[in-house]
């Protein structure tokens, strides 16, 4: 990955408020490229193909990224990659989004300076949660204007196991993924019969051949057989 690359992707339904988002990236905060993207699967694309993708700025209203789930496999997918919810500023709304493991909340009611600042919070690593839920049980470091870093707060998958193995941490989405693995699918099969674009499933895989140790199909097939104790695939 080239370092002096940084590649953000913002997702939007009102293009003025995108174009604030973009203008920020790039103005203040030196991002080279700014992609735009209008769907789950047209942001997973653009994590997938740029692994200098580091930041995506998200849309709770657009096309069910609201729902915690599509967070969650976002932020297993791609564990480098900075996740920021936008949503109207209401308490609800930032606390579900801080429980699906976003890495900070910003809203269209903020003005330019405190998206730049709670942009900036993000990228130093640190969580920006908005001041209408600083009463949180998390202790704060000093706040930017409208805002307090907090340390992120741990999402932990699904595990399995077998008798005698440790255990490994998988979603399930990506036990369904090892499973069609283990039965020989291809990516593009694999595809199909999970309804995922090809490059979700990629994601998906890059993460499991992660947690397994694995570096190829055939190990992540053999492995999880063996942990598992089984010869056709997971439960």
């Amino acid at each position: 990955m080239n370092s002096n690359r940084r590649i953000a992707v913002v997702a939007h339904r009102h293009d003025l408020f995108q174009l604030v988002l973009v203008t920020i990236l790039q103005a203040e905060l030196g991002f080279s490229e700014v992609a735009v993207a209008i769907s789950t699967e047209d942001v997973v694309t653009h994590l997938a193909d740029a692994d200098d993708t580091i930041l995506a700025l998200l849309d709770l209203r657009m096309l069910g990224f609201g729902e915690a789930g599509r967070l969650l496999m976002l932020r297993e997918c791609f564990p480098n990659a900075r996740l920021v919810a936008v949503g109207p500023m209401q308490r609800a709304n930032v606390l579900e989004a801080l429980a699906a493991g976003v890495h900070g909340y910003i809203s269209p009611e903020m003005n330019i300076q405190d998206l730049s600042r709670a942009l900036s919070t993000v990228l130093d690593g640190q969580i920006f949660v908005p001041v209408i839920v600083t009463d949180l049980p998390h202790t704060f470091g000093p706040p930017p204007s409208g805002a307090a870093p907090v340390s992120p707060v741990p999402n932990p998958p699904r595990r399995f196991s077998g008798p005698g193995r440790a255990e490994i941490d998988l979603t399930q989405r990506q036990r369904d993924v090892l499973r069609l693995v283990i039965q020989g699918q291809s990516n593009r099969q694999i595809a199909a019969t999970l309804g995922l674009r090809e490059s979700t499933v990629k994601a998906h895989l890059a993460n499991v051949f992660r947690l397994l140790g694995v570096r190829n199909r055939s190990g992540a097939a053999g492995l999880g057989m063996r942990m598992l104790g089984m010869e056709g695939g997971l439960p």
